[in-house]
């Protein structure tokens, strides 16, 4: 393990102390991982039966051949056989999908080796033939996404999303749930309904979001009926939703009003599919540390932004024309050994989301491990000698991204 890691293309030789800092760490965390899945396991061995997956997984990866990068780029080119290979995002993808979509950490790595690199992993591929294979006229599909921490729940929603941007679907991106009920966040009483919190930052930083994702497509997308908002403003049939989303950036006041109208019309259409991505989607019915102007937290019920995106997922008010992709997280909730659906979300929460079906991201297979070090060593980043050290690697992290990753000196 000496001559493992290698930091801004300068080797390092690890001193003994240090080595045995960081092999402590890793044997310490790696129990703990291995506590927290046999404890899971115990506790709720369904939703979809991750044993079963781990062990086709497994089975699967003895064929599997290391190639790094992959050759297909385009996600929409993406099938079983791309499994465990990385693909390179388009710089300009980057800018406008996934500059919010991806996880922190593998943003600020990518800008260093120059590169935004995501492996194709079975989950997102799954989610992304069965979107292939749907109907406009069926009803829409939903997907939730779970899994341990650090397993890449964020990521493989990202690769969907990826996915459906280069299909040219309409993208309706929450990056991140928590956010949005997270304290020091400033609200201001709605002026449209009663009891209600608008949160008009939150809203704004949205609406940027939403133009960058789908900029290609709102200058040819226009309402269908008149919205109003404001005293006596309005949006009326024919306007689009470029000029719809330009004026809720103008008059800020009123930018959670267009959040509600774009989410309606879009909702009502059925010419252009509409992907519904939510990260963290379980804190929209969790508790919120958002205060009022009394200093008492206020119900996600009753946050204006929340309840406009909740409100798409009823049977009324659901997608036409599009499918329901959300990850959860347990950021932000108590630290327990929950991580499925069926753990994290409280009843409404469940009740919104049924008939979904569950997507449950595991931690890497050995040969994914392989992979993973082997593109780490192609952008001079890491150094390793033998198998031996790879199983050792794959050993203390259990195949966990996120750990791994860390012991690969990205910290």
């Amino acid at each position: 393990m000496a001559n493992l890691i290698r930091f801004g293309h300068q080797s390092c030789q690890w001193s003994s102390s240090y080595s045995i800092k960081i092999w402590n760490f890793a044997r310490t965390l790696s129990t703990s991982i291995a506590a927290n899945n046999a404890t899971v396991t115990m506790q709720q061995p369904s939703d979809g039966d991750e044993h079963q997956a781990s062990v086709e997984r497994e089975s699967n990866a003895t064929s599997l051949s290391i190639h790094v990068p992959s050759k297909v780029n385009n996600p929409v080119l993406h099938d079983i056989e791309h499994i465990g290979q990385f693909y390179t995002v388009r710089q300009d993808d980057m800018d406008a999908v996934l500059a919010k979509a991806l996880p922190r950490r593998l943003t600020s790595f990518s800008k260093v080796i120059g590169s935004a690199d995501i492996m194709i992993r079975d989950p997102a591929i799954d989610i992304i033939n069965q979107l292939k294979k749907r109907s406009p006229d069926e009803q829409p599909l939903k997907f939730i996404i779970g899994g341990r921490d650090g397993t890449g729940k964020t990521v493989t929603l990202a690769h969907v999303i990826h996915y459906c941007y280069r299909s040219n679907w309409f993208i309706l991106h929450v990056p991140s749930v928590y956010k949005w009920i997270s304290p020091n966040c400033e609200v201001k009483r709605s002026h449209r309904r009663k009891k209600f919190w608008d949160q008009i930052d939150h809203a704004c930083e949205w609406l940027k979001l939403c133009k960058s994702i789908n900029k290609h497509l709102i200058g040819n997308m226009f309402i269908k009926k008149t919205f109003h908002y404001g005293r006596g403003d309005k949006f009326v049939k024919g306007d689009s939703l470029a000029k719809v989303i330009e004026q809720g950036l103008l008059k800020s006041e009123f930018s959670v009003d267009v959040v509600e109208c774009i989410l309606q019309e879009l909702a009502t259409q059925n010419e252009i599919p509409v992907l519904y991505a939510v990260d963290e989607y379980n804190a929209f019915f969790g508790k919120s540390a958002v205060q009022d102007w009394d200093k008492k937290n206020i119900d996600p019920v009753y946050l204006s932004l929340i309840a406009n995106f909740t409100r798409v997922l009823e049977p009324k008010s659901r997608l036409r024309n599009g499918a329901y992709v959300m990850a959860i997280s347990r950021t932000g909730a108590p630290r327990t050994h929950c991580y499925t659906a069926k753990q994290l979300l409280p009843g409404v929460g469940m009740r919104r989301s049924e008939p979904y079906s569950p997507k449950v991201v595991s931690n890497l297979t050995k040969e994914e491990v392989k992979t993973f070090i082997h593109y780490y060593k192609m952008k001079s980043w890491l150094n390793y000698e033998n198998d031996t050290e790879i199983n050792e690697i794959h050993d203390l992290t259990s195949g966990n991204p996120l750990l791994l990753s860390k012991i690969s000196a990205w910290n």
